[in-house]
């Protein structure tokens, strides 16, 4: 009891006395795992998602900063290039057809009608 007690981030002040208790008590633990270790792994994908998407934004900046400064361009020349790839960056452009591989697979009338 005091280890389930522990993984439940709780303590136990009954303890079940017969099989109808004993069955709810060990399904109500299970669900409580259950949740919980949904919760952390939703948690989880998510701040990995989040992560790898701005992956990409830094490695084009970092790339960007290198060339700028490999190629000695002036101080107000980069920090102009920076601050118009950083705008644009920022802003999200509208998806084209070629951008979803999906839309191949549809018939000629249904893409028509798109």
């Amino acid at each position: 009891h005091w280890a389930v007690g522990q993984i439940a981030l709780g303590t136990i002040d009954s303890v079940p006395e017969n099989t109808t208790e004993r069955i709810v008590w060990v399904t109500a633990t299970l669900i409580g795992f259950l949740f919980g270790s949904t919760l952390v792994s939703s948690l989880s994908a998510g701040m990995i998602n989040l992560q790898m998407s701005r992956k990409d934004r830094t490695m084009k900046m970092r790339t960007l900063r290198q060339y700028l400064r490999e190629n000695k361009v002036t101080r107000s020349t980069s920090a102009q290039v920076i601050r118009q790839v950083e705008q644009r960056l920022s802003c999200r452009q509208a998806l084209q057809d070629r951008d979803v591989p999906a839309l191949e697979l549809l018939t000629s009338s249904v893409r028509a009608a798109l």
